[in-house]
């Protein structure tokens, strides 16, 4: 057997690359370096439709939103393929076989995964690493220490790049038409929209600063009473908010770890997880929320520290290990590679 890695992985995520190297070693599985995208330059050989049959399996960093084509070639050769990517906690990385979102199968499974990690020593490990998070203002990016005071109560919406692949891909709108019908239940309930821009949204993605001033200056002429922008640390303004809206964003994850009730309308691993609120219909979603009696938020509650006990301790290779992990980066690879028969 042998597996083409991406030779970008290796300063993206060095440890859990080496990991990923002792597993193949482990597992009698040779690889060798193929580049996947235009600007990769001459040092390895590319990978092709007419070579990916060579190959096992195939590793690449962010498939969906930066190389295209590694997807697509490797569906097409039904090779199986490690998706990579920044992991939902702070010095994690997302390995997984099948891909993000609706994709992998945690979006159908995540509630049967959590079931048994709603155990009281479970519970109590997820409060102490959520405190610890909060308490640094630690999150998957950098965060501000100053945050702007909202005032009245509010829906906290951290905005998505309105272009990304997890919208176009498996939201179920258009962006804009989504934070609309925010606004438009926030103006009924008397409620505030708190919007925090996406901390690289002016600078990283081709016409995304257009966008937002575009959804900026329609939100302040539409609803000048309901909209208001945020900056901040995003603990904080999930903490204080009557609940945070999400397309598909990982910040959910964020307010998971403030006990924030959370309503997204597109597809996560998170949807059917009883941890969120998930509805195609986001303004349903949200009455909804309002709606939750003490014993729901609770239970919901529960279940967020089950995702988050599962995502640290059994599903997101890591970077640095701080919080002693249950299962190592090297057994969190090889359940992927289980779940896509790669290995025994």
């Amino acid at each position: 057997m042998i597996a083409a890695l991406e030779p970008k992985l290796i300063k993206y995520c060095r440890v859990s690359f080496k990991s990923l190297l002792r597993v193949l070693k482990k597992h009698k599985i040779k690889s060798t370096y193929r580049t996947v995208r235009k600007t990769s330059g001459n040092q390895y050989k590319k990978l092709t439709r007419n070579n990916v049959n060579g190959f096992d399996m195939v590793a690449v960093v962010g498939p969906y939103g930066t190389s295209h084509r590694a997807r697509k070639i490797c569906g097409r050769a039904k090779v199986p393929m490690f998706h990579v990517q920044n992991g939902f906690l702070p010095d994690t990385v997302i390995w997984d076989i099948f891909g993000f979102w609706g994709d992998s199968p945690l979006y159908r499974n995540m509630g049967h995964e959590i079931e048994k990690f709603t155990t009281t020593s479970c519970q109590n490990w997820s409060e102490r690493y959520s405190n610890y998070l909060i308490k640094n203002n630690s999150s998957r990016r950098p965060q501000p220490e100053k945050t702007n005071r909202v005032g009245k109560p509010y829906v906290f919406l951290p905005l998505q790049y309105m272009m990304d692949e997890s919208i176009l891909k498996h939201g179920n709108m258009k962006y804009s038409s989504f934070v609309r019908k925010i606004a438009e239940f926030c103006r009924e309930k008397d409620l505030i929209l708190a919007i925090k821009t996406h901390p690289r949204a002016m600078i990283a993605k081709p016409g995304e600063k257009g966008r937002v001033k575009k959804l900026f200056k329609a939100l302040k002429r539409d609803y000048p009473d309901t909209f208001k922008r945020v900056k901040g640390s995003i603990h904080k303004l999930s903490k204080n908010s009557v609940c945070m809206v999400s397309m598909n964003s990982a910040c959910v994850v964020d307010g998971m770890l403030n006990n924030t009730i959370c309503v997204e309308c597109g597809k996560t691993i998170f949807s059917n997880s009883g941890s969120i609120i998930h509805n195609k219909d986001i303004k349903a979603g949200m009455q909804k929320c309002l709606d939750l009696t003490k014993k729901e938020k609770e239970t919901m509650i529960i279940k967020q520290k089950a995702v988050l006990y599962y995502l640290y301790n059994h599903y997101l290779p890591l970077e640095k290990n701080d919080h002693k992990s249950e299962l190592s980066n090297e057994q969190k690879i090889e359940n992927q590679l289980r779940l896509a028969k790669i290995i025994k």
